[in-house]
C-alpha cells in the first residue's frame, strides 16, 4: 500500500490519475459541490437520502460527517466533475463506507472508476481499512458492473430499498477488501 522510498522516507499514493485528480474539499469547491447535489440528488443517496438539503446543513454534513472527500478534477484543465468520500468510517474494525458522484455527462466513462480507486487507494494507505463498503442504488449498478464480482464483491442487497421514477430499486452492498484484490 504504501512504500519507502531511496531516502526511507514515506511515500503516500499519488491522488492524480490519467484523467482525473483528487483534490481536498476547500470553500473553493462548496458551491460547485452544492450544485452537484441539487442536480443530481439521487446520486447523493449514501449522504442526504436522495433530498436536496438547504446550504447550511449540506455545508454542516459535508465538514462532520464525512472522512477524507475530495472533489474529482479534470486533468485536463482542473475543472471540478465531482466528488468523492469515506462516510461512516471505524478505524476501530478497519472499515469504512465510501460514495461518489460524477457529473451526469460523465457516468459510464470510467473516470468515476478511476476517481474511486485512486481515493480507496490512498485511504488504505492513509489508514488500516480492510473493508469499503459501497451502497449501490440497483439503477446504477451498470456504471460497475465490469468491477462486481472481481475488485468488488455483492456482499448483501437490500430489496426495494430506494424509490425512483416510479418504482422501488434494490440496494446492493459491495465491498472491496484491499487485502484480497489489487487496486
Amino acid at each position: 500500500m504504501t512504500h519507502l522510498d531511496a531516502d526511507h522516507s514515506l511515500v503516500s499514493p499519488s491522488r492524480s490519475g490519467r484523467w482525473v485528480k483528487l483534490a481536498p474539499v476547500d470553500d473553493h469547491y462548496m458551491k460547485f459541490l452544492y450544485g452537484l447535489v441539487v442536480k443530481q440528488p439521487h446520486d447523493f443517496h449514501w449522504l442526504f437520502s436522495s433530498t436536496v438539503p438547504n446550504w447550511e446543513i449540506f455545508v454542516s454534513v459535508l465538514l462532520e460527517r464525512l472522512s477524507l472527500p475530495f472533489v474529482i478534477l479534470a486533468q485536463t484543465d482542473s475543472r471540478p466533475i465531482g466528488f468523492v468520500s469515506l462516510y461512516n468510517l471505524r478505524l476501530d474494525s478497519g472499515v469504512s463506507h465510501f460514495g461518489i458522484c460524477i457529473e451526469g455527462s460523465l457516468q459510464g466513462s470510467g473516470i468515476g472508476t478511476e476517481a474511486l480507486w485512486l481515493h480507496l487507494k490512498y485511504c488504505a494507505a492513509k489508514w488500516n481499512i480492510r473493508k469499503f463498503y459501497g451502497e449501490i442504488p440497483e439503477w446504477s449498478v451498470q456504471n460497475i458492473r465490469s468491477h462486481l464480482n472481481k475488485e468488488f464483491v455483492e456482499e448483501g442487497r437490500l430489496r426495494d430499498h430506494f424509490y425512483r421514477d416510479g418504482r422501488y430499486w434494490d440496494c446492493i452492498i459491495a465491498a472491496y477488501t484491499p487485502a484480497q484484490r489489487s487496486l
